[in-house]
């Protein structure tokens, strides 16, 4: 499934700053910007849950469960229309069933960052949990400190519903994790 956000993208002047991107499913050789993804420390330092090392192989294994569209767990290829290769993803885990899917997202090219992809990804991402699988809210996850995140997931339409103090230990450091959802009518009234 391969979704073109609609939503328009423009700097602070007003001004259209980068090509809207596509949503698309991963293919095999998505493999290899997978795997420079989760060894960009910059990148995966935000994320709440990564790992301390990230082969070719672990990248292989990835892709084939992204591939997968039987499976509860959907991610997406984020590429700007401009740009053929993938610049990050999207992901909703567990869109089937009776529990909320919860989102996630990692743009993991660095010079993608800012440019308003990431918001227009997250819009083309969450139209899908809606619309397409039905969701009845979503739920996600984001260090607490990541303040340019949280404001993103805030212009959503994403509410802070808690805080779970001392949940990831990074660095000899305890991060809190805040915890944000979205409701199915709360996501349409953004839309009006």
């Amino acid at each position: 499934m391969a979704l073109t956000t609609s939503q328009p993208m423009s700097d602070a002047s007003g001004n259209d700053a980068s090509p809207r991107p596509v949503l698309r499913s991963f293919v095999e050789t998505d493999c290899f910007h997978v795997h420079r993804w989760f060894n960009n420390e910059e990148a995966v330092s935000r994320l709440v849950a990564r790992r301390e090392q990230f082969t070719v192989e672990d990248a292989r294994a990835w892709v084939q469960r992204a591939m997968d569209d039987s499976s509860a767990d959907r991610k997406w290829a984020i590429v700007p229309q401009a740009e053929s290769d993938p610049i990050g993803f999207t992901a909703l885990y567990g869109v089937s069933g009776d529990v909320a899917p919860e989102f996630a997202i990692l743009i993991g090219d660095n010079a993608c960052w800012g440019r308003g992809i990431g918001l227009a990804a997250t819009q083309g991402t969450l139209r899908m949990a809606f619309d397409d699988f039905g969701a009845h809210r979503v739920s996600l996850t984001v260090l607490a400190d990541n303040a340019g995140a949280r404001s993103l997931y805030e212009k959503i339409g994403f509410r802070e519903e808690g805080l779970l103090r001392a949940h990831v230990k990074r660095n000899g450091r305890l991060l809190d994790v805040a915890v944000y959802g979205l409701l199915r009518d709360e996501w349409a009234r953004t839309r009006e």
